[in-house]
């Protein structure tokens, strides 16, 4: 519902692909898991093979283990997504792993600090606790220009979708969030409104 971008998706479901890889460029960084694997078929016949010592075969996937600068495919993706010229940045619910004092995304990490230094736009920081994330990008960056916006992003999402299906509902997207957040929480799976 916004200008068409360039996504950097850090999650393996597919789905920035499947609902928004018409109007965008979608780049799967970390690779992405097969839906057959969310089928509960599937669940059962993974843990029965658990017992055996079948060696899996390679995947681009990234999950669970620390980026590497040794990964051509993901330094090749970060190049190419960095090699855009944005008017605006958003970063939705990412942290750059933090662990202990290294990040399990290091190798995005610095590709995005070496990139943004000095970027004289905005950089928008959707998370539910974006304080430490916008103070490290603010120092790191040295820029003051990093804005924290402290919200979930499934509430926010529905409630830009409930604010263009209902125009009369809600008096803003801010009025919208807060009654979807009150009325549900922040666990909750909204399923997409059909829009006129």
């Amino acid at each position: 519902m916004f200008y068409s971008s360039v996504i950097a998706d850090y999650n393996h479901d597919g789905l920035a692909r499947e609902f928004c890889g018409k109007a965008h460029e979608i780049v799967e960084m970390h690779g992405k898991v097969h839906a057959n694997y969310g089928l509960p078929e599937s669940g059962a016949l993974i843990s029965s093979l658990r017992e055996f010592d079948i060696p899996l075969p390679p995947d681009d996937l990234i999950m669970g283990v620390p980026e590497s600068w040794f990964d051509k495919q993901l330094r090749q993706k970060l190049s190419w997504v960095m090699g855009k010229a944005p008017q605006h940045v958003v970063i939705i619910g990412y942290s750059f792993a933090q662990m202990g004092s290294g990040y399990d995304d290091e190798v995005t990490r610095e590709f995005f600090i070496q990139k943004f230094r000095h970027y004289p736009g905005a950089i928008l920081v959707i998370n539910p606790d974006p304080t430490q994330l916008c103070e490290m990008l603010s120092d790191e960056l040295k820029i003051n220009t990093v804005y924290p916006i402290k919200q979930y992003w499934n509430v926010l999402a529905h409630a830009y979708l409930e604010t263009l299906r209902c125009k009369d509902k809600f008096r803003s997207l801010e009025h919208a969030y807060g009654f979807l957040y009150d009325r549900h929480g922040s666990d909750q799976a909204f399923l997409a409104p059909m829009l006129d």
